[in-house]
């Protein structure tokens, strides 16, 4: 029997599982169950090895059978297993099947890595075994790439830690895969706030670094000055007998310096400084080659160092309203040597672009063009730079829509777009990673919906080439994909906007836009079953805006109304109609009463009749209570919005209404708070975004400086909907400016009384409209929409300000000016004081959008 089961789990490793259930494995597997489940006594003679319950297990978890993999195991473990090398493959197999799929599950991982370890600590003992610690490290490394991005690291700080150190004890040969581990231990305790152990690790990896793969001692440098793990004047007294490291401890310095936004520092100053001295030190890229050529240590079948290392993410990613992200260092596996003068060339390069000096930037790349080199990564990387720099050279126009700066941008991506191309041919993941970034970052200004269609194409193509490499930079992706999908449902194509929506929710890690797609995937659903009637009036409401959409380019405006009224009455069927009629001309029934019908009393009963229906909203959220409110929120916002541009302002006036109703602070944005000075060690001085403080640790302490406002931790969501609101409120602003001049009336401007030109009976005396009661209500109403319009952009600019985005508090002060120019060119300054005096002071908090 042991020889027939041998044979068929040899048939299973060299054809594969065949013939579905019937196949080799499956016998094999029966067989072993058959054995297992018949025998009286556990402790009897076995009719096979017991080896081949790994083997059989190994096996199906390699071809995707984890059912049969964890009843093996269980069979194996049924009897004390013999201490042998199968013993700690078990252990190895079992880790691999309770490792988790995804870095929201840390606790599955502690399962897993239990198994691991004792994997570990069996193969340390005996010489033999010692390859199993290597293959543990190996397959470690792979189920906890999910965790290797910030806020996640902290959670293999230990495990990560024993795995190195039990490399250390048998003193692996492998010496280019120790230093990556130790490598991402660094960022891992730092992540984990434990800056102590961090510096320890970082000294420890330098000096290893240093003996057996100086390729590498740069990323070590890089850490140990990005969060000042050791003091930089030794660092510097270490490196004056290597101008190259030296001008690259310079670049760090100054990043550093840079990052800490210190207004005193002179950004153009400080990186031409740089550039000289790396210029003048020409001659300091042949004497690190000696050093560079000193690597040992064997190569193994182990993933290469560029695709195994953890993704180091800390250049900042420019985002719009929705939220900010993270990019990869390019470069950082570059080696040095004859190379060093255009590697530190492209590294400046980088720096002096993402600050904003194209001058500089410009300097450096013609510098670099006048090296002798051949490494295809550098070259790709500075066409990286230079397709980003014709932007860049636009100066302050590059952010604007005009033809010719359109031009250079499309120009630009097509140039990155065959740049990024030639990159995954390369099959450098971080040189893919850094012109996807760079291509990301020239493409968001036109994520408009009249541009979006320039840049579908590109923007695949960029999102195949992080999928192809499994890039870690998960939030990136999840927006590509987010952007493609809208991309996509411009296009009508719907099931593959959905596809993209489904990629986005699986990276969205940690849920920050959970809610926002899986709304857009459920509205796509709905779009996608326009035939088919909901139940549920939320869904029914969605889907006749959708209509209505679809039906913009044609029919009439009665038409589109009507549509549009279906819509409202399924949000609300107590009280919409009631609100939408107090525009309607039913007032005149009885606009005189029993006296004589005049202009003004028609107006006092227009007035009368609007407010009466108006307050016909209140009560609508206490009857509803907060069912469903964000839904409701965000489906009152896309009826006005689609009502105002298809110019049915009346409903788009009463569907601003209901929306604006769910502005009762339910969704307010806490303020930013700074943090009180703390006693910190030395080491955990220069934190970067989204990490942890360490705790003091022993030794030295230094009172650190009152750190800047925190931001608080707020839902994409949230913001989301206070984002709708502010729009909202310039919606309904705009929309009671055109009723007020459906009046005949600009805002904030008295209306004039109408002449009477009726024939009156004799004996009739008119009043003077001042002392009409009708007028006086005529006014007052009026001059109720003028200041409910000022209110509403003045408590847009409040959102902005909440939400710190300076675009919304300046759309405010261009609302607000433009409205009312007739009373600035009529020399009625001092009646709008007031409001430009608060926009004056907001745009004081959060500053000019530019």
């Amino acid at each position: 029997m042991d020889s027939n089961i041998r044979l068929l789990l040899a048939s299973v490793q060299q054809y594969g599982v065949l013939h579905g259930e019937n196949s080799a494995l499956h016998q094999a597997y029966e067989l072993l169950k058959t054995v297992a489940d018949s025998r009286p006594n556990t402790d009897g003679p076995e009719a096979f090895g017991h080896d081949l319950y790994v083997l059989c297990a190994e096996i199906a978890f390699q071809n995707g059978y984890p059912d049969i993999t964890k009843d093996c195991l269980r069979m194996y473990f049924m009897k004390t297993p013999p201490p042998n090398q199968f013993l700690c493959r078990a252990y190895l197999c079992q880790s691999q099947l309770l490792a988790p799929s995804s870095a929201e599950n840390p606790s599955q991982l502690e399962k897993a890595v239990v198994y691991l370890l004792k994997a570990i600590s069996f193969a340390k003992e005996n010489t033999r075994y010692h390859f199993l610690v290597y293959n543990a490290s190996v397959l470690y490394w792979q189920f906890c790439r999910p965790f290797l991005k910030p806020n996640y690291r902290q959670y293999l700080s230990i495990s990560l830690h024993q795995v190195v150190k039990a490399l250390d004890d048998i003193d692996d040969k492998d010496y280019e895969w120790r230093a990556q581990l130790m490598i991402a231990l660094i960022e891992c305790h730092v992540d984990a706030g434990r800056m102590k152990e961090a510096a320890e690790v970082s000294k420890a990896t330098a000096e290893f670094t240093k003996s057996h793969i100086p390729v590498l001692f740069k990323q070590v440098l890089r850490l140990q000055v990005r969060y000042q793990l050791v003091d930089q004047n030794k660092i510097a007294k270490e490196l004056r007998s290597n101008p190259d490291l030296t001008a690259l401890h310079k670049i760090l310095k100054v990043k550093v310096m840079l990052d800490q936004r210190d207004s005193s520092v002179d950004v153009h100053n400080e990186l031409e400084k740089v550039l000289k001295h790396i210029l003048r030190d020409d001659s300091g890229s042949r004497a690190s080659s000696s050093m560079s050529a000193q690597s040992g240590g064997r190569r193994t079948t182990t993933p290469s160092a560029s695709s195994m290392q953890p993704v180091s993410q800390d250049e900042k990613i420019k985002r719009d309203s929705s939220s900010s992200r993270s990019r990869k260092t390019p470069g950082d596996c570059i080696t040095s040597g004859e190379m060093s003068r255009p590697v530190l060339l492209l590294e400046l390069a980088r720096l002096c672009n993402e600050y904003e000096q194209p001058d500089l930037t410009s300097v450096t790349i013609e510098n670099m063009k006048q090296c002798t080199f051949k490494d295809t990564g550098v070259m790709l990387e500075m066409e990286f730079l230079e397709a980003e720099l014709t932007v860049k050279n636009l100066g302050e126009k590059q952010e604007f829509y005009t033809k010719s700066a359109f031009d250079v941008r499309i120009q630009a991506l097509k140039r990155l777009e065959e740049a990024v191309q030639n990159a995954v041919r390369h099959g450098d993941p971080n040189i893919i990673q850094a012109g996807c970034v760079t291509h990301w970052n020239l493409c968001l200004p036109l994520l408009q919906p009249n541009l979006r269609q320039y840049i579908r194409k590109t923007l695949t193509i960029v999102a195949e080439a992080l999928e192809k490499i499994d890039s870690l930079l998960i939030l990136l992706r999840c927006q590509i994909h987010m952007e493609l999908a809208k991309c996509e449902e411009d296009e009508e194509q719907i099931s593959v906007a959905m596809d993209h929506l489904k990629k986005a929710i699986y990276l969205d890690d940690g849920g920050q836009y959970r809610e926002r797609l899986e709304v857009a995937l459920h509205r796509l659903k709905l779009r996608a079953e326009l035939y088919q009637q909901p139940e549920n009036p939320i869904d029914q409401a969605a889907m006749i805006i959708e209509q209505a959409r679809k039906s913009a380019e044609s029919g009439t405006i009665l038409m589109k109304r009507a549509l549009l009224m279906r819509a409202g009455q399924a949000l609300s069927p107590d009280a919409f109609l009631l609100v939408l009629d107090s525009e309607s001309e039913s007032f005149k029934e009885g606009a005189g009463g029993r006296g004589v019908q005049t202009q003004i009393s028609k107006l006092g009963a227009k007035a009368k009749h609007f407010q009466k229906m108006l307050s016909k909203t209140d009560g609508h959220l206490i009857r509803l209570g907060n069912e469903n409110d964000r839904d409701r929120a965000r489906l009152w916002a896309d009826l006005a919005k689609t009502a105002r541009k298809q110019e049915v302002w009346d409903v788009c006036r009463v569907a601003s209404r209901f929306c604006l109703l769910y502005d009762d602070i339910r969704w307010n944005i806490p303020k930013a708070t700074s943090t009180p000075r703390v006693e910190v060690a030395s080491q955990a001085s220069n934190l970067q975004d989204g990490e942890t403080v360490a705790t003091p640790g022993p030794g030295k302490k230094r009172e650190q400086p009152a750190q800047p406002p925190v931001e608080p931790v707020v839902s994409h969501s949230d913001r989301d909907l206070v984002r709708l609101l502010a729009e909202i409120h310039f919606l309904n602003s705009e929309a009671q400016i055109h009723l007020l001049r459906s009046e005949g009336i600009q805002l904030n401007d008295k209306p004039i009384p109408p002449v009477d030109k009726s024939k009156h009976p004799k004996g009739y005396v008119a009043k003077k409209p001042e002392e009409d009661p009708d007028w006086i209500v005529y006014c007052e109403w009026i001059k109720s929409l003028s200041d409910n319009t000022t209110k509403g952009f003045l408590r847009a600019a409040e959102l902005g300000i909440e939400l710190n985005e300076p675009w919304i508090v300046c759309s405010a002060a261009a609302y607000v000016w433009n409205y009312n120019n007739h009373v600035l060119t009529q020399n009625r300054h001092r009646e709008i004081i007031s409001p430009l005096a608060a926009l004056l002071d907001a745009l004081k908090v959060v500053g000019h959008a530019g």
